[in-house]
Formats: structure tokens, C-alpha cells, sequence
């Protein structure tokens, strides 16, 4: 299940942005597979840290056992051929043990399934009022008080409207303003501290 994903990009009326307000940045963009990654690791390390902790503690428990049962089975002598075992048996096992790890990615596969088809490059712009964004499907602008929470993984800025639907902001996308002084920015429009996530 999909947990966390890119905002709905719904075209919103009553206009908030003036034609003569100020530009202060701009990305433009394609969503990747990575960014998808980003997102679901943040996820998982925020809003869906207690259910990663019952997820690696499921897996530790079932990939355990199941590594006892291959155990066992050698010991014993078993008719089941090596490679079937080795597959079915210490292949599984791994896969659970290390389910922690590898979840964000299969999660992030998903979350990319999830875009809309054809909408082809984002642009977003970020001004004194907030954040407005277009692509070939519609458009969307949000102010600044429509953001819960920030956060910046893996030179990406993830500004959250609630706790399943974010927008993400590529450092790499970055075509207008100064990089320097962008966390600077965000923090005092959206007058909350951006959070680090490793």
C-alpha cells in the first residue's frame, strides 16, 4: 500500500497570486524514480515510522524462523533439492530480514505508478505568497499556510500538506534564485523548521 504520494494535481479557482508578484524561485522538472524513493524514505522515517517498526520487527521474527527451518531441514536430512532450499528457504529469509532496507524502493515503485500519465515537465514557482505549480494536466497553487510540515533529504525539499500527499522540490531542478539562500526562504514563508532526514 502506498502510504505517501505527490499532491493530486487539481486545478484550485480564487487565484491568490497578483500577475506583478515577484518570482523568487523556480523548478522545473520531471518526477523520477528517485524522487519517488525520497519520498517514501521520508515517509517512513516520520509519519510511518511505527508502522516500519512493526514491519522490521514482522520480518526479523518470520525471516528468523524461517532461517531456523532451513537450518533444520539440513540437519535433517532433508529431500528437498539444495537449490530449492537455498531459494525458497535463505532467499526468503534475507528478503525478511532486510525488509527495513528494501521497502522504501519497492514502495517508491507505487508511488511513481501513481503520476499522471503524459503531464510531461513541472514547473513550479515559489513567491511571497506561496507556491504555485502547472504541467500539461492543470494547475495548482497553494499559500504558504497550506503546509504542515518540511522536510530535506537527499538534496530534495519535501513541503508536506498533510500526511499523505507532499510536494517535492529537486535541488537539481532549481532554475531561478539563489540555491544558497533557498532553505533560508522556505523556512521563513512557511515559518516552520525544515527538518533533516538521513
Amino acid at each position: 500500500m502506498v502510504k505517501f504520494a505527490l499532491k493530486p494535481q487539481t486545478r484550485l479557482w480564487g487565484a491568490f497570486f497578483g500577475e506583478s508578484e515577484r518570482i523568487m524561485y523556480q523548478f522545473e522538472f520531471e518526477y523520477d524514480y528517485q524522487d519517488m524513493v525520497t519520498l517514501n524514505h521520508v515517509y517512513s522515517k516520520t509519519y510511518g515510522r511505527r508502522w516500519m517498526i512493526v514491519l522490521t520487527v514482522f520480518g526479523i521474527v518470520v525471516g528468523i524462523v524461517s532461517l531456523l527451518m532451513a537450518v533444520l531441514l539440513i540437519a535433517f536430512h532433508s529431500d528437498e533439492p539444495l537449490w530449492s532450499m537455498i531459494v525458497n528457504r535463505f532467499l526468503l529469509s534475507a528478503l525478511l530480514l532486510t525488509g527495513w532496507f528494501w521497502w522504501p524502493w519497492l514502495n517508491a515503485i507505487f508511488s511513481k505508478r501513481m503520476l499522471l500519465k503524459g503531464a510531461g515537465t513541472l514547473t513550479v514557482t515559489l513567491d511571497e505568497k506561496g507556491e504555485h505549480d502547472h504541467n500539461a494536466k492543470g494547475e495548482s497553487q497553494h499559500p504558504w499556510s497550506s503546509f504542515v510540515s518540511a522536510y530535506h533529504c537527499r538534496m530534495c525539499y519535501l513541503l508536506l500538506l498533510d500526511k499523505r500527499h507532499a510536494i517535492v522540490l529537486p535541488e537539481r531542478a532549481l532554475v531561478a534564485g539563489d540555491p544558497a539562500t533557498l532553505r533560508a526562504f522556505l523556512e521563513e514563508k512557511l515559518q516552520k523548521e525544515i527538518i533533516d532526514v538521513r
